[in-house]
């Protein structure tokens, strides 16, 4: 009786251990939907792509996520303006252009 319970006991841990041996692939980490999920900023899951596009060697196509504000006529003949006078503007060349120390008419 003794031998037939431990038989029906590791048969049962065996099973289990199969069942419960869940397990997440890199992938499965590091796709847009889960880095999302994790906290990270859609902004970081873009430069994530775009630097492991790059370190591949594909081609990346990058939309950047810019102010809504933009798109009013009279903001479009202001943009250069403010991104001549402020470099840390979030503009559509994240990642696609040179780091400069000082501001210049080409930035945006």
């Amino acid at each position: 009786m003794k031998k037939l319970i431990l038989l029906l006991v590791t048969i049962l841990l065996a099973s289990v251990s199969h069942i419960s041996f869940a397990y997440t692939t890199q992938e499965e980490v590091y796709s847009e939907e889960a880095m999302i999920n994790y906290g990270y900023s859609p902004d970081f899951v873009e430069m994530y792509n775009k630097i492991q596009a790059r370190s591949n060697g594909e081609p990346y196509d990058y939309h950047a996520a810019e102010d809504p504000i933009y798109k009013i006529p009279l903001f479009k003949l202001i943009k250069p303006i403010i991104y001549y006078f402020d470099p840390s503007s979030d503009t559509s060349q994240f990642l696609r252009h040179e780091i400069k120390p000082y501001p210049g008419y080409s930035d945006y």
